[in-house]
């Protein structure tokens, strides 16, 4: 986060806090107001060939998600949260440009009756597992629709508005709303390797709606922003408006559930998408301690060459994955999954085209690299 933008923050928070806290608050013990929660989630990779999410040939236990969040009760409808992230992604071209230790929120709440508004660095209400992503004793996988998700969308530095709606004989809905900017960074092979991009997203504004119906566990969400890349971010458009949405299926029952998602990031071809993955999971949860699941995930990319070669539609990613959980607690999850990953998205650079050496200029996609990885990790929250 830029230093300005840590300044606002900083001064908006301050201020809500003066409007927020009475006097009958202040003399309060300081450990009825102040609470601390964590997860970590560790795990050893091993990739049998192509290095992919951060687990390459030789294996890798450089792979960790540690979050501690603290928070601060001024009133019972006023609180301050801070949540810190430490990550380590392995091999990956990612972990070169993530701190050691950041603050991935950091945000003034105020509730009132059926609203929420909170102000700051705030979670970004987008999917199911944007805000519990890095927890690892709630998610089937070490990271949940990896491709859905990337890195980017997962906080907003900004305001976050909210409420929850009784829509009558069992039916429910959330409605979110938000505005600020935030951080992107995404992997781009070069002549010298696999990089890292990382940029801001400005001017963002959107919604995230979910409805719930009258069965126990089953609702569908949808989310919808626009923002305005800085000019150095590399898209189709560099300096016009973009768009990503994201839609979610969310069946949660006693014995297993089913999800699904899309999201589609947009560029200024209508009809035609820059960006566009999706995943379906399914489990079963053989008893109150073992949990068994499937996953699989795919990743478009529309690329357009500029005359005369003709643009592709490159399937950039496809990943099938099988994993068994062990949980003998609600706090602590033992966990081993499988991945076959066939495409181009890969932590080092694959063949992808074969350039068009004569007309009609059509440009070849390379046949796809594959490769099988695992991760074994265990996940405590407390």
């Amino acid at each position: 986060m830029r230093h300005t933008q840590v300044r606002r923050i900083t001064q908006l928070m301050l201020v809500a806090a003066a409007l927020a806290a009475p006097a009958v608050v202040r003399a309060q013990d300081f450990t009825d107001r102040f609470s601390f929660h964590g997860s970590l989630v560790w795990g050893y990779g091993k990739s049998d060939g192509l290095p992919v999410f951060g687990v390459n040939k030789d294996g890798t236990t450089d792979y960790r998600a540690l979050a501690l969040q603290f928070r601060y009760a001024v009133t019972p409808n006023d609180e301050f949260v801070t949540q810190l992230l430490s990550r380590a992604l392995g091999t990956s071209p990612l972990d070169s440009v993530e701190p050691s230790m950041f603050p991935v929120w950091a945000y003034y709440q105020h509730k009132s009756g059926d609203w929420t508004f909170k102000v700051g660095r705030d979670p970004l209400p987008r999917g199911i597992f944007n805000e519990v992503r890095f927890i690892g004793t709630l998610l089937p996988f070490y990271r949940v629709g990896a491709d859905v998700y990337g890195e980017t969308l997962e906080a907003i530095d900004g305001i976050v508005v909210s409420r929850d709606w009784d829509l009558g004989r069992g039916w429910g809905a959330e409605t979110h709303f938000f505005a600020g900017g935030t951080d992107l960074n995404v992997l781009l092979p070069s002549n010298n390797g696999v990089g890292v991009v990382s940029a801001r997203l400005e001017d963002l504004l959107g919604t995230q709606l979910w409805l719930n119906t009258p069965i126990q566990g089953l609702r569908a969400g949808a989310f919808v922003t626009g923002y305005q890349p800085v000019p150095a971010y590399g898209t189709s458009n560099p300096d016009g408006r973009q768009y990503t949405t994201l839609y979610s299926l969310d069946g949660n029952f006693t014995h297993f559930f089913t999800r699904a998602e899309f999201t589609e990031f947009s560029g200024q071809k209508p009809g035609k998408s820059d960006y566009t993955s999706w995943y379906g999971m399914a489990g079963i949860k053989v008893n109150d301690k073992v949990t068994l699941a499937g996953q699989y995930m795919e990743t478009r990319r529309y690329i357009d060459f500029g005359a005369p070669v003709p643009p592709v539609y490159l399937k950039e990613n496809r990943d099938m994955a099988g994993s068994v959980a062990f949980a003998p607690s609600a706090n602590l999850a033992f966990k081993l999954e499988a991945h076959h990953v066939s495409g181009y998205s890969f932590d080092t650079n694959v063949p992808t085209f074969i350039p068009p050496t004569a007309p009609p200029f059509n440009m070849g996609i390379a046949p796809a690299s594959k490769a099988n990885y695992m991760i074994a990790s265990v996940a405590i929250s407390f």
